[in-house]
């Protein structure tokens, strides 16, 4: 050891050695130790650890907005989100034509009426993939209306022409479900919220559809409206109860009235297309119809709509010293979502048979939401996030090599468990897929009094047409106007000019005529005239010799 001057010692090396090594031991404990209480982490929507969920196949986020969903179902059926060629949603064009219209006689129609919620008649679930409105009422029955052509699949509502033989089918809507921002977009114009009314065609009245019916999806797109204070008010109930954490449910309160049919725009404007699920297991054969008039939204229920669907800020609270409490309180319960039972024998879905009714189903349901309350699972350490969910004991815990799974821990003996907050603004929408040349209808609701928003961009392009024609033939017929008035100037005046001087050849045969009529006198006579008729010749001559 060295003393230097003012009394600062240096270690040698030899002393130094073992200080570092016990400062290398103790960071590596440090490291290894549980994860100290108050530490915070953040959590995309549908990865909050206070909710493990039900998800039996791949595990799915929105956190690349469905660029990555590649998995498998439970019955081992490979999702289509990678692979298929129909795939939904799409950017629909807005050119006029764009999709061939429909017969008046061709058209969906909607009957789906309103009922008045009891309090537990009318749920409102928050799944982790979207807020979900289901109902379960024997009085409502809502409904819509397709035709399609008669013995043939329910694509075929999309080949109908004039003069086809034609059968009605009606689709029974199960559940419906809001996006933001929009999946679908209208001319690549995307729209802050999007909800989908899922309806199912059961296989009694069309055989082709698979045992679980074949799926319609009613899309109605939502606009902020010039004043952005002024709510929806037929969305307003229900964001008023809308749950902001996933794995919550709650009921429209008892007295609401639920009217289904003012979820649909005044203007019935639509494009039909045959598409996909826009999520997981994204089984194509799925008919939908786009509503082309966005509803009004208020900047306030955007706002708190992307909330319900925010990532989460959590905190990791307790001390392994406690048995399964914190400081001997128990976790409050949460009140849990109960799935629909699934279908897995259809998960996969084909164009040709429909997409499978246990990835959308719900509406039957709703009285096993207002019952299912379950403790928040407080014990859980989440390790690693990615796909697949697999709830292991501590004694096997590992972290899969592959990095592709979603490791929750179960410590009871820990008494760790996750505290939650919503950490923002979220979303949950699927970027839009190729059309890949698929067909396009429309209706065009030319009996409203509001215009849709293709009918718009249609009028528009109408009008410019229209003032542009006007504008050409009147100015043409200006151009053409003047161009004659001049050239009829033009031409008098030349016709003047050769009438009196025949270019000059005529003005020689006067003059000659002059000379020999001077000459020679009037009838042959040689005296030459005189006096008044000689002056009145010569006039005559000055006024010839100065037309123009």
């Amino acid at each position: 050891m060295l003393t230097l001057a003012g009394g600062c010692r240096l270690l040698t090396h030899q002393q130094l050695q073992p200080r570092l090594a016990l400062l290398l031991l103790a960071l590596s404990l440090a490291a290894s130790l549980p994860v100290l209480q108050g530490s915070s982490e953040v959590f995309k929507y549908g990865d909050d650890p206070e909710f493990a969920g039900n998800d039996t196949g791949t595990h799915w986020t929105y956190g690349l907005a469905g660029e990555d969903w590649a998995g498998s179902e439970p019955d081992g059926s490979t999702w289509l989100c990678q692979s298929g060629q129909q795939q939904s949603p799409v950017n629909l064009p807005t050119s006029p034509d764009a999709a061939a219209p429909l017969d008046a006689s061709h058209k969906a129609s909607w009957q789906l009426g309103s009922l008045t919620a009891n309090g537990s008649n009318v749920g409102i679930a928050n799944n982790g993939h979207n807020v979900q409105v289901s109902w379960q009422d024997p009085s409502f029955e809502p409904y819509l209306s397709l035709v399609v052509q008669a013995g043939q699949p329910l694509e075929s509502c999309l080949t109908l022409r004039p003069g086809h033989k034609t059968a009605t089918v009606k689709a029974v809507p199960q559940q419906l479900h809001f996006h933001t921002h929009s999946e679908h977009l209208l001319g690549g114009r995307i729209f802050p919220l999007e909800a989908h009314l899922v309806s199912l065609v059961e296989q009694s009245q069309l055989p082709s559809c698979p045992p679980g019916g074949c799926v319609v999806v009613t899309a109605v797109l939502f606009e902020l409206g010039d004043n952005l204070t002024q709510d929806n008010a037929w969305l307003a109930p229900l964001f008023e109860a809308m749950p902001y954490s996933e794995g919550e449910a709650s009921h429209l309160p008892a007295g609401t009235r639920f009217d289904l049919q003012q979820l649909l725009p005044p203007n019935s404007s639509y494009i039909a297309y045959g598409g996909s699920l826009t999520t997981p297991p994204c089984s194509e054969g799925v008919t939908w119809l786009v509503m082309l008039e966005p509803q009004p939204l208020s900047l306030k229920q955007w706002r708190d709509f992307m909330k319900a669907v925010g990532d989460y800020n959590c905190t990791l609270n307790g001390s392994t010293s406690d048995a399964g409490s914190i400081n001997g309180t128990a976790p409050a319960p949460r009140v849990g979502l109960a799935e629909a039972p699934s279908n897995s024998s259809s998960s996969s879905g084909s164009s040709s048979q429909g997409a499978p009714a246990a990835n959308i189903t719900g509406g039957n349901n709703i009285s096993s939401n207002s019952s299912a309350v379950a403790s928040s699972p407080p014990n859980r350490l989440l390790l690693s996030t990615n796909r697949d969910t697999a709830i292991i004991s501590s004694s096997s815990v590992h972290v899969p090599s592959t990095g592709l799974s979603r490791l929750l821990l179960e410590a009871a003996s820990s008494g760790q468990h996750y505290s939650c907050s919503k950490l923002g603004a979220g979303s949950n929408y699927r970027l839009p897929q190729p059309l890949n040349g698929r067909t396009l209808r429309i209706w065009r609701d030319v009996s409203s009094s509001k215009k849709s928003y293709l009918n718009d961009a249609a009028s528009a392009a109408s009008a410019g047409a229209v003032a542009g024609i006007v504008i050409g033939v009147t100015l043409g017929a200006g151009l053409t106007a003047g161009f004659g008035y001049w050239g009829w100037k033009l031409y008098n005046k030349r016709r003047l000019k050769r009438f009196y001087n025949m270019d000059n050849d005529m003005m020689m045969v006067t003059q000659e005529v002059e000379r020999q009529w001077l000459n020679t006198g009037p009838g042959g006579s040689s005296a030459p005239v005189a006096g008044a008729g000689a002056a009145g010749l010569a006039r005559s001559r000055h006024s010839i010799n100065n037309i123009p």
